[in-house]
């Protein structure tokens, strides 16, 4: 099986993974998101530092909105936002005891903020890379805030 089935939390594109090279990485990343997916954001300019920047950032916008999921990373709820309002991970009424369609309503939400932190990830050099956590406990709102904060 391979490494990264069922395992989202360790799998984000664009991550170094000391064990795999780049082509390794590139080949499971399109096996993942699917051919199709990958090509319609190769366009985007690589984020290597604060001149890419704003450049990235316009062109990760649109394709965060092409494929719906600009939702995980606006934190704003705007009647006016045509991308749509932001979308926040859902809490069980007991956390201790989730239900089967609380359980699969945090899960859906975590896959489709991993699709989102994917498209974020994608087109990051190596050094940049580094800012961003690989871990499913750092959504996709995360992921933008800290390359605003640190290069933008």
């Amino acid at each position: 099986m391979d490494r990264w089935i069922g395992q989202a939390e360790v799998w984000t594109c664009g991550q170094v993974w000391e064990d795999m090279d780049d082509v390794d990485r590139r080949v499971r990343w399109v096996r993942w998101m699917g051919v199709e997916w990958v090509k319609q954001l190769d366009h985007i300019l690589e984020l290597t530092g604060p001149d890419t920047y704003f450049a990235w950032k316009w062109e990760v916008t649109y394709a965060l909105g092409i494929k719906d999921q600009w939702c995980h990373v606006t934190d704003t709820v705007d009647p006016n936002d045509v991308l749509g309002d932001a979308s926040f991970k859902p809490v069980p009424a007991n956390p201790l005891l989730p239900t089967t369609a609380e359980t699969k309503a945090i899960r859906d939400w975590l896959i489709q903020d991993l699709k989102a932190k994917s498209i974020i990830t994608r087109r990051l050099s190596a050094s940049v890379q580094q800012l961003v956590s690989t871990s499913h406990k750092v959504t996709a709102r995360d992921a933008w805030k800290t390359l605003a904060d640190h290069i933008g």
